[in-house]
């Protein structure tokens, strides 16, 4: 990628010539790749669209890294050794319910590399199915310290704790020199009525800029030119305290909660509550769809439960 697209995806959102979606969509990365590089070298081809030519030979070189390796019948075997009580061709209920990630290969459904511990993230019922192992029990770990948390939250009313991250980053796919700079960044916390004394502890790489612990997005940002060296770190710690609201408790003894933001408010936040191209749009769905969930006469907070229950139990990121 060019330096100037590194923190520009709006390209993104520029249609992919209808020959290259096809090739895409059946799988044929080679043929994809073969349509883009001589549309990259037709000068009669506009500059928008090699941009988003050469932002998706970046999307296929990580396809073809093998992201989905298991065929239907791998898969329903993998589903067998993990879950009890699977049904002869689960697979198959799977991706017509869209509760699976998959895309073809030459022709052929292929499932993501991490489709089990994926099912089992999202989905209780195969998280209740799970054949738990000592050896790879991570995610069973995981979800039972959510589980004790919400718990202790509710009892208690609040919970404080310090925490002590190792966070790092690097491609795994091979990139070449041509495409320097290579610029990453990682996630840091930002203080807030939850969160404060938050500190950098150590660092690999080379740091290009810590953002201020008062960033409304903070991260901690990596830059170079070798493409040798792209294995970036950060260890940092803070101490964040969370209160537990019942919500709909407060909505009833507060009735001006929660508030509309002011005139000058809505100014000060513009950025942030403004459409990002491509993967954040207000488009005439999304308004439809609000108008179907939410009524006039609901109050905000009302409203964003709408929001959520629709989102977290009907709406399956393959959809979007």
């Amino acid at each position: 990628m060019k330096s100037f697209e590194l923190n520009d995806i709006s390209y993104l959102s520029v249609p992919l010539p209808d020959d290259i979606t096809r090739a895409k969509e059946n799988g044929d990365f080679t043929l994809a790749e073969e349509l883009i590089h001589q549309k990259l070298h037709f000068d009669k081809t506009s500059q928008t669209v090699k941009q988003r030519l050469e932002g998706e030979l970046a999307v296929l070189t990580a396809l073809k890294e093998d992201q989905f390796p298991y065929n239907q019948q791998k898969a329903q075997k993998m589903l067998e050794e993990a879950f009890i009580n699977v049904k002869p061709e689960e697979t198959k209920e799977l991706i017509r319910t869209n509760n699976v990630e998959w895309i073809y290969k030459k022709g052929q459904i292929y499932f993501h590399l991490r489709f089990i511990e994926n099912l089992v993230k999202t989905r209780r019922d195969y998280y209740q199915r799970y054949r738990y192992e000592e050896e790879n029990s991570i995610d069973n770990e995981r979800q039972t310290e959510l589980d004790d948390n919400i718990t202790e939250m509710k009892k208690h009313g609040h919970r404080k704790a310090k925490i002590r991250l190792k966070q790092s980053i690097t491609p795994k796919i091979a990139i070449s020199a041509q495409e320097a700079p290579f610029l990453a960044h990682l996630p840091l916390p930002r203080n807030n009525n939850h969160i404060k004394h938050s500190e950098i502890l150590s660092t690999k790489g080379a740091v290009l800029e810590v953002a201020d612990t008062n960033a409304c997005q903070r991260t901690i940002a990596y830059q170079t030119e070798s493409h040798e060296d792209l294995f970036f770190e950060v260890e940092h710690s803070y101490e964040i305290e969370a209160n537990y609201y019942d919500l709909f408790k407060v909505m009833e003894t507060q009735k001006d909660f929660p508030k509309k933001l002011s005139k000058e408010e809505q100014k000060k936040f513009q950025n942030e509550l403004a459409e990002k191209s491509p993967h954040i749009l207000f488009t005439d769905f999304l308004y439809k769809l609000l108008a179907e969930l939410t009524t006039k006469d609901m109050t905000l907070l009302e409203k964003a439960y709408k929001i959520y229950e629709f989102v977290t139990t009907q709406v399956n990121l393959n959809d979007l």
